[in-house]
């Protein structure tokens, strides 16, 4: 028979652990308060794991999901490529668009340029200048040319106001499919979204005014540098204003769309930004 041992050998200099907490967003079904950080306790009367709202003292009881057996970690790994591949193809897609956006707002500030050149030219065979257009301009002097030209055509920035709804939508959606981000971290990726665009845009545009062959391509190689920047800069400030108000608007949309009950389970729309999901009993 084993004697105890009387020396108690238990080391009381650690502090008792505390109660576990829940460390995921989880909200009261309630009120709708998320009570991520809050201790879970024992039930004293059924012996139940509970978890007890501060905003209204309603107790959640903590219901334990089963084990997912060795399926689970490849089929969250599957979602997360998918997320991934989803986002890598809204980046290219939304670049995409961006790009053929700024060749045509550049094209439509340079358009009247172009049909100068053409008369310029006109004129000058008129006047018995031998060739064609493209022989016509290589003796020609850029610089008297652009003063001549007098810069782009503000008036032909009316093609933005078509391009205003898809680039704010496009925004708001990038808002919400990037919950996590702040909003300083969304206008920056908005600076790559429409660099990335404009990158591709600048390439085609150099190409264009290598050797221009017709009035337009001419007009590209003497303007296109400032139409293209005016063009980013104008789709980037659409962008952007789409990423502020994307979070508000879909939070309005919920509200509108969805009962109180249901909108809790939405409260990340909330909680993104620091705000207090709505109360499910409607109140």
């Amino acid at each position: 028979m084993k004697t105890p041992d009387p020396i108690d050998r238990r080391d009381r200099s650690a502090p008792p652990a505390g109660p576990p907490l829940i460390t995921g967003d989880r909200v009261c079904l309630a009120c709708g308060y998320n009570l991520i950080g809050r201790p879970v306790v024992r039930e004293p009367h059924h012996g139940l794991l509970v978890v007890q709202c501060p905003e209204c003292g309603t107790y959640d009881a903590v219901t334990a999901q089963p084990a997912a057996g060795r399926i689970g970690p490849k089929v969250v790994g599957l979602l997360v490529a998918l997320w991934l591949l989803l986002l890598i193809g809204a980046w290219l897609g939304t670049a995409a668009m961006l790009f053929g956006m700024t060749l045509a707002g550049s094209e439509q500030l340079v358009e009247g340029a172009g049909r100068d050149l053409n008369r310029l030219h006109d004129d000058a065979f008129a006047e018995g200048a031998p060739g064609s257009f493209a022989n016509w301009f290589r003796q020609q002097d850029p610089a008297a040319l652009r003063e001549q030209l007098g810069g782009l055509r503000l008036r032909n920035l009316r093609i933005h106001v078509l391009f205003a709804l898809p680039v704010v939508a496009i925004g708001a959606a990038w808002s919400c499919l990037l919950l996590w981000r702040g909003r300083w971290s969304l206008l920056a990726w908005s600076l790559v979204l429409v660099g990335t665009g404009s990158a591709f845009a600048a390439a085609t545009i150099v190409a264009r005014g290598h050797a221009p062959a017709w009035p337009r391509d001419a007009a590209i190689s003497l303007l296109g540098a400032p139409a293209a920047a005016l063009t980013t800069a104008l789709l980037w400030l659409q962008l952007a204003v789409g990423m502020t108000i994307g979070r508000p608007l879909a939070r309005l949309v919920v509200r509108l769309l969805l009962p109180p009950a249901m909108c809790a389970s939405l409260h990340a729309l909330w909680t993104c930004d620091g705000r207090t999901p709505p109360d499910p009993r409607g109140r």
